[in-house]
């Protein structure tokens, strides 16, 4: 079990703890990857980290959550990707707003008679505003006289087209938040658009960074240079029939990701009292959290570097090499150990600088130096939930079937003895009898199973 509380601050900790509580049907892991994905949108192209003297890497990740159908992805997803979508159309209202008071100054300018004065600009400029309830709103950019207009920065896309990526590159800071629920959907919408011929390739690009181009309605091809930050909500069937085929570990795109993987099954949960944090608030303080994020960092010009002293690379050293030990004992296929290993360094260097601007900013703290020692605790907290998105690419990747809980528990309890019927074994588990028989059914290799008058025994082998 990962030990959130000693990677989170207490405050954000005691937040997850109350919403599990109150609200059952939230995945408290799927949570903390959305809420990473959100964090690593505002910090991305603004917070860098390296060990000293060497690259440094951005925060952008990709995020991937599987799991069945009513397994708490969605509900675990909404108050991020409503925020985001709040804090999206707010851009844009004002953005409106903004425009339309630069076409109003514009339009005055040309009905003038005479050349207008600086004078006569800065106090038609306040006439404007002061006539116009919209011009005063909170949040606009409104400080006078303009008849020029910088649009809103872009920054969410929910349906993808290279129109939306367009958006995204011209607008501030050149990053952009994807969300997509189900990896097929989006992978097809970028095969449909005609947006580039390989997407793996394509979305490895937009991860590091690189400039690639794109190709348009109008079949025009246009450069773009973004960096993105992906999150994909997708049932572990479908995932499991698409990541089958061709592409996906592809020039490294599969290995990019880190995932977080839920194999139980769905179960109705019952409506419990809440005597904590609902999630409605919890969407508040989520909103609060981004909000400070665009405000310190993603809307200002300065550019903050998380740098590792030397005397702590040994540390990193480490627990690399203990992250490549636990990738070659499993059960993964050569190729993928290899190529995910390639990936270690980047992810915990992400992750070591993700976690510390969560917990500072979750007090509602701006970080103000430009330059930012990473201790001992920081790599810690990094390793600590490194080992937990390793462990998950380990459990869905892994060429070894992995038992959910319950099926677990239920072979402990069968191999303690030699024969049982199966009205005794339905007793242990809350699994239905139709699971219960095709899951003991199909272990041929533990058990033997035959029919004694009426009733079905199973022997343990």
């Amino acid at each position: 079990m990962t030990e959130f509380n000693k990677i989170f601050n207490e405050e954000l900790f005691k937040d997850l703890t109350e919403l599990k509580q109150n609200v059952p049907q939230v995945h408290t892991e799927f949570i903390i990857s959305n809420l990473l994905a959100a964090v690593s949108l505002f910090t991305n192209n603004k917070i860098f980290i390296s060990p000293i003297n060497h690259p440094s890497t951005s925060t952008n990740l990709y995020i991937m959550n599987v799991a069945g159908s009513g397994c708490g992805k969605s509900i675990s997803s909404k108050p991020f990707i409503n925020t985001l979508g709040s804090m999206q159309k707010d851009e844009r209202d004002l953005n409106k707003i903004e425009k339309n008071f630069a076409e109003t100054c514009k339009i005055r300018e040309r009905e003038a008679i005479e050349p207008l004065t600086n004078g006569e600009k800065v106090k038609i400029g306040e006439e404007i505003i002061f006539s116009t309830p919209a011009y005063k709103t909170h949040g606009t950019n409104i400080r006078g006289w303009t008849t020029n207009h910088a649009p809103r920065p872009e920054f969410f896309i929910t349906d993808f087209t290279p129109e939306a990526l367009i958006k995204i590159n011209t607008s501030l800071n050149h990053t952009g938040y994807i969300y997509a629920d189900e990896y097929d959907k989006l992978i097809s919408s970028v095969t449909r658009t005609k947006t580039v011929n390989d997407p793996h390739q394509f979305f490895t690009s937009l991860f590091d960074g690189e400039h690639v181009s794109i190709i348009r309605k109008n079949s025009d091809s246009e450069s773009i240079d973004i960096s993105l930050t992906l999150m994909i909500n997708t049932t572990t069937s479908n995932f499991k029939e698409s990541v089958n085929k061709n592409g996906f570990f592809h020039n490294g795109f599969g290995a990019r990701i880190l995932y977080v993987i839920n194999n139980a099954d769905y179960n109705r949960i019952d409506i419990v009292p809440a005597k904590g944090l609902t999630l409605d608030q919890f969407r508040v303080k989520m909103y609060q959290l981004l909000d400070n994020l665009y405000c310190y960092y993603y809307k200002n010009d300065a550019k903050i570097d998380f740098v590792i002293p030397e005397h702590l690379f040994k540390i990193l050293n480490d627990i690399e090499s203990k992250i490549d030990i636990t990738l070659d004992n499993s059960e993964l296929p050569e190729n993928l150990i290899t190529t995910y290993k390639t990936r270690i360094h980047v992810m915990l260097m992400k992750l070591i600088a993700l976690v510390e601007v969560v917990n500072i900013t979750y007090t509602q703290t701006e970080i103000k130096e430009s330059v930012v020692s990473v201790t001992e605790e920081m790599i810690y907290r990094g390793d600590k939930l490194l080992n937990f998105f390793v462990s998950n690419f380990i459990e869905l990747f892994s060429t070894k079937k992995q038992l959910k809980p319950e099926q677990e528990s239920l072979i402990v309890q069968l191999t303690k003895g030699k024969t049982y019927e199966k009205e005794y074994l339905l007793s242990l588990t809350s699994m239905s009898e139709s699971t219960v028989r095709r899951f003991l059914d199909s272990r041929t290799d533990l058990f033997s199973s035959e029919i004694i008058g009426k009733k079905k025994n199973y022997t343990v082998l």
